[in-house]
């Protein structure tokens, strides 16, 4: 397995979706600083909840499993034994593209919160940027699982706007626990930003209680939707 995500790493190397992953970052970061240079954290962690993680998630789930099968995953599926094992490493790969994005991310904030100052402390930065992994990265198996049969495109549209949509219409409601709501609610509970870019200090929305919930909710959706998509895919013809 480990040379085989190895493999999926090294393909990848110079894919369009790695440089998305690398550059959506900085390009959120920069904008934000030069729109509001007071209260640029709280414009840049909404925007990349709201719609640039949504964008990236999707667009890079999908343009992996794009690639992979215009090059016919190089062969692999003719004679790798455990096919399997072969879309796990998959998903691992896009999960480590993923999680290097977000630390990206938190370094660049974190490094121009030293230099020009912010409203939110490091520990702070770095707890939010995490927890907003965790309740993300369960969408990468399923975002690949409709780009293999569906196609990218309409699997991008589907993640940006079923993210959006979830986020402005349920996060703040009751039904916050809702797997597509869930990380609008962890940027509105630690940081009390509303989808709507504004502050909040409402004790219903800002209620930490919710972090636990959520994070067990999203790893087990990621879990379980790698593993059902994984035996789907064992069944694949060459």
């Amino acid at each position: 397995m480990k040379n085989m995500i190895k493999s999926a790493w090294l393909r990848q190397k110079k894919s369009e979706g790695k440089k998305i992953m690398y550059i959506l970052p900085v390009i959120t970061i920069t904008i934000s600083i030069f729109l509001a240079r007071f209260n640029w954290q709280q414009i840049a962690f909404n925007w990349w909840e709201f719609m640039l993680i949504p964008l990236l998630i999707s667009t890079c789930s999908a343009f992996l499993v794009s690639m992979e099968n215009k090059k016919n995953r190089h062969g692999l599926l003719s004679i790798v034994v455990d096919k399997k094992k072969l879309w796990l490493s998959e998903v691992f790969t896009c999960t480590l593209m993923f999680f290097l994005s977000m630390f990206i991310f938190f370094i660049i904030v974190y490094i121009i919160s030293v230099i020009i100052g912010g409203q939110y402390g490091v520990f702070l930065i770095f707890i939010t940027t995490f927890l907003l992994f965790i309740t993300f990265v369960w969408q990468i198996p399923l975002w690949m699982y409709l780009s293999e049969y569906i196609g990218a495109i309409p699997s991008i549209f589907i993640g940006v706007i079923v993210n959006m949509f979830s986020t402005v219409e349920i996060s703040l409601t009751s039904y916050w626990w809702f797997p597509f709501a869930i990380h609008g609610r962890i940027n509105c509970a630690l940081l009390g930003i509303m989808p709507n870019g504004l502050n909040t200090d409402n004790s219903v929305y800002t209620n930490h209680k919710i972090i636990v919930p959520s994070v067990l909710i999203s790893l087990f959706l990621y879990v379980f939707i790698t593993l059902i998509t994984s035996m789907i895919f064992k069944k694949k013809e060459v």
